[in-house]
């Protein structure tokens, strides 16, 4: 009986994995394992083929290498591999069930943090695979934007009017920030001293508050007088910060600022990203060499700018209402698109090379 479940089992086993393989990229010491179910069998099913048993106690490949030590057979043994194995494909493909992704970070491990606004949770999966690694969902309420700094996660919740901070390692919730001044918050982003700068869409207003919660400033405009009309995005890059602005061609823009001027209410721009294509910003991300990414949810498309605000690249394929926008270590790009449910991942030069949903 033992022998018939094996034997029915480990070509299917094979071929599950050789599918995630495919997909997730996965390589050859996850397959290796599988081969542990044929422990105490003379051949072995493996890509198709029949390794046949060359001399007692040895099966071999086909370059005729030994690979498996023949044992007696233990059906015990056996089975618990067997379950065991079926766990691990089973766990490797639970993904994400994605419902209105919004704002994406990367922790410094490389694991992909995702606002899942559409079931009051906030992810932390597998960048590659998209399983999901860890789940929360206290005190959340229609979470928007969210980012990692100075050890713990901060996320928006357009639903509560509110910030909430945890600890990424445990997913505990740490402590809320309210203030009256919060009015469906739609940007975020953290200084070094623990500064919390929020978005405030529908108010067309940012705000600061200390780390002891205190209001600091409530800026609607900057000196030059460009109105800070719906901000969507704000990140802070080495001493500046970047913010996003406006519902419609013309009026968009992704505006840096020094972080201290910011502060002072004195905030003078630095540099301007913006074109009259690629409307509503609603992400901002950054690689090494300072070009700026950016998510824009009316036209459907995210753009990379150089640091002196070319326009570099635009992309269209997989997009739609995007939320949010990262990069990996390797330079990918991540975009959440809230109205297909799914995030959409791009080689730096823009190629569509996978979709976790």
């Amino acid at each position: 009986m033992m022998d018939g479940l094996l034997a029915s089992a480990i070509p299917a086993l094979y071929g599950w994995l050789q599918a995630i393989e495919k997909k997730f990229f996965f390589s050859g010491p996850i397959l290796r394992a599988i081969s542990l179910l044929g422990e105490g069998r003379a051949q072995i099913a493996r890509h198709g083929e029949l390794f046949e048993e060359s001399r007692p106690g040895q099966v071999t490949d086909s370059r005729n290498e030994p690979i498996l030590q023949k044992q007696e057979e233990n059906p015990m043994k056996l089975n618990s591999i067997l379950t065991a194995t079926l766990a691990l494909c089973i766990s490797l493909t639970a993904n994400a069930q994605l419902d209105g992704p919004s704002g994406l970070a990367f922790d410094s491990s490389g694991d992909l943090w995702v606002a899942n606004s559409g079931a009051n949770q906030v992810l932390e999966l597998n960048a590659i695979s998209g399983a999901v690694i860890k789940t929360i969902t206290a005190g959340l309420n229609t979470p928007s934007r969210l980012t990692l700094a100075l050890g713990q996660l901060y996320v928006t919740n357009l639903g509560a009017n509110n910030v909430t901070v945890y600890n990424p390692k445990t997913g505990s919730l740490v402590r809320t920030i309210t203030s009256s001044a919060i009015s469906k918050p739609l940007a975020l982003a953290v200084d070094a001293y623990g500064d919390v700068y929020i978005g405030n869409n529908s108010a067309n207003n940012v705000i600061a508050l200390n780390i002891n919660n205190e209001l600091v400033e409530i800026l609607t405009q900057d000196n030059s007088g460009f109105a800070f009309t719906a901000p969507g995005a704000l990140a802070i890059h080495g001493e500046d910060i970047y913010a996003g602005f406006g519902p419609g061609a013309g009026e968009n823009a992704v505006i840096s600022y020094n972080v201290g001027e910011f502060l002072t209410k004195d905030p003078q721009e630095i540099r301007v990203y913006t074109n009259s294509t690629n409307t509503g910003p609603t992400g901002i991300a950054f690689d090494p060499a300072g070009n700026v990414y950016i998510s824009d949810f009316y036209s459907a498309t995210w753009v990379k700018y150089s640091p002196a605000g070319t326009l570099l690249l635009t992309v269209s394929e997989g997009v739609g209402t995007p939320e949010g926008i990262a990069l990996d270590k390797s330079e990918n790009v991540y975009v959440s698109n809230s109205s297909l449910n799914n995030i959409t991942v791009y080689n730096s030069s823009g190629t569509l090379i996978r979709t976790l949903d």
